[in-house]
């Protein structure tokens, strides 16, 4: 699910976040933050900004084709900031602490429906449930005190930057009959959430994230780029993102890419 607004660009999408924000006191994750949000989203000056980037955040799995693509377009836009650094946060044990809570997640939102229908259930549903199901509290307890390290040591390292740039996806856009990638590099994804792990590396953070066209990949495919920042920064990254899309669309291998639809 994309649990956020999209868009044909970064005012049209920040458009929508505006009718979606508000504060709900039923929601921890709710904040005053929503409510102190501009009407109008004006861009931010890259010249001030420090910018961090990062082909696989160090933990991810990511296609040495897609790595060389991301610092490939770095190299066209970096010049635009006032800093531009290759760097990532420490994101410590994040695949496991990922899985566990994942898994709990799962057996919360599906054991009944697992008990009862498991025959109507698909393969990812069932695979979460049952990893786990074979968790212990232990494991919960790690991964709650683990989960905790990982957020304060990615809100260490925006000390020192505003914004921080990896690609959107771990490989180019591939046939949509495949449930999910199986293996990159040559090397067999340990299970089917591995891929994603540039996704749920900086989500376990609870960081905010804007997602921009980038030009093609090394298959003439389209590629992206996430622009990563802390809780709360959501209206300084939006206007970062605003600024970033016009220097991107302004190179004709950063620009969005528009197909010939007849």
């Amino acid at each position: 699910s994309v649990q956020g607004p999209m868009g044909r660009d970064v005012s049209d999408t920040y458009l929508l976040l505006q009718a979606q924000v508000n504060l709900n006191r039923a929601d921890p994750f709710s904040s005053l933050n929503s409510l102190s949000m501009p009407d109008e989203l004006i861009g931010a000056d890259l010249s001030g900004v420090k910018m961090a980037y990062s082909p696989d955040l160090g933990c991810a799995p990511v296609d040495n084709n897609i790595k060389a693509t991301l610092l490939e377009k770095i190299n066209t836009f970096k010049s635009n900031f006032l800093l531009s650094k290759e760097d990532h946060p420490d994101f410590l044990d994040i695949h496991e602490c990922f899985e566990i809570i994942r898994g709990f997640n799962f057996v919360a939102s599906h054991k009944e429906k697992f008990d009862l229908h498991k025959d109507l259930l698909g393969p990812n549903v069932i695979d979460n449930v049952e990893r786990g199901l074979k968790y212990n509290l232990a494991d919960v307890s790690w991964a709650h005190v683990m989960q905790t390290k990982i957020y304060k040591s990615f809100r260490n390292f925006f000390n020192e930057y505003d914004v921080l740039i990896c690609p959107a996806a771990a490989v180019s856009p591939y046939p949509h009959e495949q449930l999910f990638v199986d293996t990159i590099n040559g090397e067999k994804m340990p299970t089917y959430m591995r891929w994603l792990a540039l996704s749920y590396a900086s989500t376990m953070a609870i960081p905010c994230v804007w997602a921009l066209p980038c030009g093609l990949d090394h298959k003439e495919m389209p590629f992206g780029i996430q622009l990563i920042a802390p809780a709360g920064k959501d209206v300084q990254l939006s206007e970062i993102a605003k600024s970033l899309e016009s220097v991107l669309m302004a190179n004709k291998l950063t620009k969005r890419p528009v197909p010939e639809i007849k």
